[in-house]
């Protein structure tokens, strides 16, 4: 009797650890899968399926379970003064008030995310010429066959979520007026809605636009007549200081990475 129960309890406790693990909200999936994945191979990937919210990710990457478990003395601070355990979970951090002299309230630590949006010149080949999507997915890779003279099936970038931790008055915006979570997210930006007056889709922490281009060294990025919003909305740089160069231009982006230079394509 003792064993079954100890059986029991196991797989109680194995099947509570699978639901925190694919318990993630349908704005914060990351998708694990492609159109048309079956239930069953999207779990054979080791991946979670829920097809209950209709426009979500029906095929979803586990989330990571003790995310924060972390050293006391290693917290950063995410609160404030008398803040509470809800209080503390709205603002999407970890919360613990086990331990004297550490902050309660403190930041996850980075998780790693695969991203299938950057830039097209920077692919990795991930196939052979005339796979398919499914071949590619099957692969784990990228599909994007939209951009011609590069690899369709590449490999994933992966980032840190920290790339998006950035001060609201330090943001360089990436979208354009009305923009939608998913919309910022195909251009590889960031989205974070929290704090007014700042951009909600933004450049992460490793690129940052510089509009300082010489007059003689401008690419035309735009039409005769174009208003200053219409060329921000284009992600393009606006300067009307010289009546012989153009308006606007392409913003130079730099990866602070790896130092080198592209410029933004929409």
């Amino acid at each position: 009797m003792e064993i079954l129960l100890a059986v029991l309890l196991s797989v109680s406790l194995v099947a509570a650890d699978q639901s925190a693990e694919c318990s993630t909200a349908a704005e914060n999936r990351v998708d694990c899968g492609y159109v048309g994945i079956t239930e069953e191979q999207c779990v054979a990937r080791g991946c979670c399926f829920d097809s209950n919210i209709v426009g979500a990710i029906w095929c979803l990457n586990k989330a990571t379970v003790g995310q924060c478990e972390k050293e006391p003395s290693d917290r950063v601070d995410c609160g404030f003064f008398g803040i509470n355990e809800d209080e503390c979970e709205a603002k999407e951090c970890c919360w613990d008030d086990s331990v004297s002299g550490a902050p309660y309230c403190f930041n996850k630590p980075p998780l790693l995310e695969e991203s299938c949006s950057f830039d097209a010149d920077t692919r990795v080949d991930c196939g052979w010429m005339g796979i398919t999507e499914v071949q590619c997915a099957e692969k784990e890779c990228c599909f994007d066959d939209s951009t011609r003279d590069v690899p369709y099936c590449f490999n994933k970038r992966i980032i840190e979520r920290d790339e998006c931790d950035v001060d609201g008055a330090k943001r360089v915006d990436c979208g354009f007026w009305g923009i939608t979570k998913e919309q910022c997210g195909d251009r590889g930006c960031c989205w974070d809605s929290s704090t007014a007056g700042a951009p909600w889709c933004f450049n992460s922490k490793n690129v940052e636009a510089n509009c300082s281009t010489a007059a003689d060294e401008r690419e035309d990025c735009g039409f005769i007549g174009i208003t200053k919003d219409q060329c921000v909305e284009r992600k393009c740089c606006y300067d009307n200081a010289f009546n012989d160069s153009p308006l606007v231009l392409p913003p130079e982006v730099i990866h602070k990475k790896n130092n080198h230079r592209i410029h933004l394509e929409f």
